[in-house]
């Protein structure tokens, strides 16, 4: 009887411990869920007027501030009808922005949304905006504000340090430009369609 009793707790045992296989069994992971990210962006307010530094869209940063974001030299800039940009190359950060009249850039943000590592909508100075990126880690961010109906700021900031906190400093810097933005007279030039 004990010899059965035995053989009994011994089967029972080995049956509790996978039946004597070698392998450690793996529990099954739980299927992920994912929130598809919407590819339309939101309706946006009249905020901002980019048609009042088109001609000089390197102005939208003081000195004081590029220096403050460890921007440094002097900048390319491309000076449009609809559209201007800013860049400015260093040995150890980039700072490109453009700033478009008649296109808002978070449309193209919205629909590369899916594609992109990184996508996170925001909000600066309360104009609907998002960040993007597709580098981990962040090195890069990208910004797109809509400053106004059809009308916006893309801007790209990145460096070598890996240590740096590239899209919070590129939301400071799409919070002082928005300000600018509506701190500018009105443009001279008639409301675009």
């Amino acid at each position: 009887m004990k010899t059965r009793f035995v053989s009994t707790i011994a089967i029972s045992c080995l049956i509790s411990a996978g039946c004597g296989t070698s392998e450690p069994v793996e529990p099954t992971p739980a299927p992920q869920t994912s929130v598809p990210r919407p590819t339309s962006p939101p309706s946006v307010p009249a905020g901002a007027d980019a048609r009042s530094y088109l001609s000089h869209v390197c102005d939208l940063l003081s000195p004081d501030e590029r220096a403050r974001f460890n921007v440094r030299g002097e900048p390319e800039q491309w000076t449009g009808h609809e559209l201007s940009q800013c860049i400015w190359r260093g040995e150890e950060v980039e700072l490109r922005f453009s700033l478009s009249a008649t296109r808002d850039p978070l449309v193209t943000s919205y629909q590369h949304a899916p594609m992109m590592q990184v996508w996170e909508p925001r909000t600066v100075e309360g104009q609907p905006a998002a960040i993007t990126s597709t580098h981990l880690p962040r090195s890069t961010c990208e910004l797109s504000v809509g400053t106004a109906p059809n009308q916006g700021i893309s801007l790209s900031y990145n460096g070598k340090d890996t240590d740096v906190d590239w899209c919070g400093q590129a939301l400071e810097m799409g919070e002082i430009i928005v300000r600018r933005l509506r701190d500018a007279p009105p443009s001279s030039r008639a409301p675009t369609a």
